[in-house]
């Protein structure tokens, strides 16, 4: 069963607002093992592999806070670290669980101009390709006894030249490519009809409005703070956390 899209996205945008807002350690706690449960539902790999590099940049970050400020900004650095904990397995559950097309589709229903959904969706789609070209690019040098490793910094700069020359050259004729292919299909053109869209129904639809709600109390929260508004806002994520995928 897929995960709805524009849910994931909208408890994407709450649990990084809370994150930013909110002060409190065991409310940060709270909303860090909010951010956990989720993976019960996705048991995906890619979670897994996201959160590996999230945790070396939180042990770095950590030992760097600890050096500069000391012992005295303690609860500090512990509150910076369960934030970036938070917003790094949010955006991991948000990758794994969602596909290319899903994240155009919520720009989409979002109303973003369709040169900028295009221009986001080109850079994301094509951004593991140019990655691929590069090693493709590499291996064959390496194979003609091409060296690209230098002992000196200087000498590794040059020797890549020649890759980076390459690259250059594939992604002009793929961009030309690309032109003349949106060209023959009209674009961009004034109306164009979205194929697909973002249903809600049934539980998704309710775990959308009621974390709608619970970010507008998120605001209020921001503005006029209270410990009542604090543990709500924080209690009625989880309420939510598995009607958020599709009937």
């Amino acid at each position: 069963m897929k995960a709805n899209p524009l849910v994931l996205f909208i408890w994407l945008a709450l649990i990084v607002f809370l994150s930013l807002i909110i002060v409190n350690l065991l409310s940060l706690i709270i909303l860090v093992v909010s951010t956990v449960i989720p993976i019960i539902f996705c048991r995906k790999r890619e979670y897994f592999t996201y959160m590996k590099y999230s945790l070396l940049s939180v042990i770095l970050i950590f030992f760097f806070n600890m050096i500069l400020l000391g012992p005295s900004k303690l609860e500090f650095t512990i509150s910076m670290v369960l934030r970036l904990l938070s917003i790094s397995s949010a955006f991991s559950i948000f990758s794994a669980l969602t596909e290319f097309e899903d994240i155009l589709r919520v720009m989409e229903t979002f109303r973003v101009p369709p040169k900028t959904v295009f221009s986001f969706g080109i850079s994301l789609r094509f951004f593991p390709v140019v990655v691929g070209d590069a090693r493709a690019i590499q291996e064959v040098m390496m194979a003609k006894g091409v060296p690209l490793n230098g002992k000196k910094f200087k000498d590794k700069i040059r020797s890549r030249l020649p890759v980076l020359e390459s690259m250059i050259n594939l992604s002009l004729d793929r961009a030309i490519n690309i032109a003349e292919a949106l060209e023959i299909h009209g674009f961009p053109s004034e109306k164009r009809r979205r194929w697909k869209k973002i249903e809600l129904n049934g539980f998704s639809a309710f775990a959308f409005y009621i974390l709608i709600s619970d970010f507008l109390l998120a605001v209020v929260y921001f503005f006029y703070p209270s410990d009542l508004i604090r543990w709500l806002v924080l209690i009625i994520p989880y309420s939510v956390v598995g009607a958020w995928y599709g009937d």
